[in-house]
């Protein structure tokens, strides 16, 4: 019996996200962006899932000259 076995399945999707940035005080910025990969779920595919694991949630704050 052979225990170590490796399962690769191809799975295409898109990976989709919203940004917004504000610059305040004339150099300082703040982003925030939410991005979210998703991909068709079960064989048909009819269904959309967005996973926890695929979704990603980014603030940043920063100074540019």
């Amino acid at each position: 019996m052979e225990f170590n076995q490796t399962d690769q399945k191809f799975n295409l999707g898109l990976y989709l996200g919203v940004s917004w940035k504000n610059t305040f005080w004339k150099h300082w910025y703040v982003n925030v962006s939410c991005d979210s990969a998703i991909f068709p779920a079960g064989l048909v595919g009819g269904l959309l899932l967005a996973t926890g694991r695929k979704q990603l949630i980014s603030v940043a704050m920063g100074f540019h000259w």
